[in-house]
């Protein structure tokens, strides 16, 4: 608790942005929604460290495009002020900040797009509001929380690379949806299900790696596993045995088999899921057959 409590007073600090400088009125319009593109900012200057907070709000009905390497900005707020808002990294872009905030405000929208690279020296968190983050690319950030407060809906889907420096957090006290749908990510520090949190992972691709995990059995936090991989430190199989047993850990919706495999020369413990035997799936097959013809 008090490592909890440590870092929430941490990320309060971190999330207090800086003066508010320029929002993106996308005044070079539709056709050209470039972030380096001075006609897109209200004061037509573009955004860089040391200007303040960027509002990425989708003012004139678009969002704002990261195209070109290089660009900085003290903090990133998408979707604020009562406005939704959407950030787009494009394949060929990379952005550094020092906060990114998705969904600022309760009841509006924030979307980001990466498919290039997002470097985020501080806090990414999915604020207030419904959050939506698709990394195809490569994300680095400090911390990572999905479901920061009571009113957030937060969606992460990854297929690319994810990097966390300290904590990530499945979900605060929202309600949080992790898509692990390919790639890696890598957390040096705690992958955490808070109590008070809602979150659910489906690790359906790729390799989760953390340092430590906090397992949370409240009923709260499930995990479907198919072809997703996740190795944490240490022995935790008991754990995730008996959140197998009472289906807070399932495999491939609970018609396969939860896998906790703990490796005592490298004191890790990595759970995944076995397919379910060809018989199942037959008699699957079977009942979605009958099933189909019933509604004929």
């Amino acid at each position: 608790m008090k490592r909890l409590l440590t870092l929430t007073a941490i990320v309060a600090i971190a999330l207090v942005s800086p003066a508010i400088a320029v929002h993106f009125d996308g005044g070079a319009g539709a056709g050209d929604p470039s972030w380096s593109n001075a006609a897109n900012w209200a004061d037509d200057n573009v955004p860089a460290t040391g200007t303040g907070t960027v509002q990425a709000i989708n003012v004139p009905g678009y969002g704002v495009v990261v195209s070109n390497t290089g660009v900085t900005a003290d903090a990133v707020d998408v979707g604020t002020w009562g406005w939704d808002g959407n950030m787009t990294v494009a394949s060929t872009g990379s952005i550094s900040a020092g906060n990114v905030l998705i969904a600022n405000d309760a009841g509006f929208n924030g979307t980001v797009e990466n498919n290039g690279q997002m470097t985020v020296s501080g806090v990414t968190t999915f604020r207030a509001g419904n959050g939506i983050l698709t990394n195809s690319g490569t994300l680095n950030s400090n911390d990572l929380l999905l479901g920061d407060s009571s009113t957030s809906t937060a969606t992460l889907t990854n297929t690319g690379d994810i990097n966390v420096s300290n904590w990530m957090y499945l979900s605060v006290t929202g309600n949080s949806v992790f898509n692990m749908d390919g790639g890696t990510v890598d957390i040096d520090g705690r992958f955490e299900m808070a109590a008070g949190g809602v979150g659910h992972l489906n690790l359906h691709g790729g390799v989760i790696t953390t340092s430590d995990l906090g397992l949370n059995g409240d009923g709260n936090y499930t995990i479907d596993i198919t072809e997703g991989v996740l190795i944490a430190n240490g022995d935790l199989t008991a754990g995730m045995d008996w959140m197998a047993s009472v289906n807070l850990i399932t495999a491939y919706s609970g018609t396969g088999t939860v896998v906790a495999d703990y490796d005592s020369v490298a004191n890790t413990t990595t759970l995944s899921a076995v397919v379910p035997e060809p018989a199942t799936m037959a008699i699957l097959g079977l009942g979605g057959l009958v099933l189909a013809r019933r509604k004929k």
